[in-house]
């Protein structure tokens, strides 16, 4: 690749033009072309150094099939929103042995997780006033069960009375609830003590209970008055991770939320109707 084919790309000395150069071309020679990705990541070269050791480890790894490999890719182009790259690395996994519906179905889940990840970053943002919800008929077990799938390492434990339950709903909102009370019972845990925490839905005639159990130290009689109030915290104590802003979410869904706390845990108990 010549110098001037990659002036635009914003390299500022000629140093610096030959590691990139040195970058393309091994790509280059084991992917068979450059991914129009890596032309992009060209802007930040701290960026594109790091990524291509990561991509040069798996596609040079004997650890890995070549099919993996290639979902890898896919993954990756699924993430960054390349369509070009998503086009080829979808074809490559159909090469290497990967059946087109195994493909789809790879696709649509981590574009759920995508999703979901990105929603429950929003659901950390710390905005003052919570925008009117836009409710959405919507599967609450399926939303609730892939924003569990987040808390890897966690010892979370999902209970549905129902397959599909169904009922208007705010998804990131609703996110905002589930990251909000799952990280409350991870901080209400005891010291030494591995947290656990059990989501039960239960499907009634009108409306949908969901619990949230943990096995943490409960909530001090001191402060039981206050946890739902806006902006309460006390972090020392295991508490104050949004409980206000979760009350807030749940009255806009016309819910209700209350607890039961004692010394072998906390339990919160959130009712949803099942229709406006």
């Amino acid at each position: 690749m010549k110098d001037t084919e990659l002036t635009y790309l914003g390299t500022s000395s000629k140093e610096h033009f030959q590691e990139l150069d040195e970058i393309f071309k091994s790509v280059e020679a084991s992917m068979g072309y450059l991914p129009n990705a890596y032309l992009t990541m060209a802007e930040k070269p701290e960026l594109l150094k790091a990524f291509s050791n990561l991509a040069m480890t798996i596609f040079m790894s004997n650890e890995i099939d070549i099919g993996t490999k290639q979902l890898i890719a896919l993954g990756s182009s699924l993430s960054s929103g390349c369509k070009y790259c998503q086009a080829h690395t979808s074809h490559a996994a159909e090469r290497a042995g990967i059946n087109e519906e195994k493909i789809a179905e790879f696709s649509e889940i981590l574009i759920e997780q995508i999703d979901t990840m990105s929603d429950v970053a929003n659901a950390f943002s710390d905005f003052a006033t919570l925008p009117t919800p836009k409710l959405v008929k919507s599967d609450l077990v399926k939303i609730t069960q892939r924003s569990l799938e987040i808390f890897d390492g966690i010892d979370i434990r999902f209970k549905s009375s129902h397959r599909e339950i169904k009922l208007p709903l705010d998804r990131t909102q609703w996110i905002r609830v589930i990251t909000n009370l799952i990280q409350n019972g991870i901080q209400a845990s005891r010291q030494g003590k591995q947290p656990k925490i059990t989501v039960e839905m239960i499907k009634e005639v009108k409306s949908v209970q969901i619990k949230f159990i943990d096995n943490g130290r409960g909530i001090p009689e001191s402060i039981r008055s206050k946890v739902f109030e806006p902006k309460f915290t006390t972090k020392t104590k295991g508490m104050g991770l949004g409980l206000g802003i979760v009350k807030n979410i749940i009255d806009s869904h016309n819910g209700t939320i209350k607890y039961e706390t004692g010394k072998k845990g906390t339990t919160f108990l959130i009712n949803l109707a099942l229709s406006n």
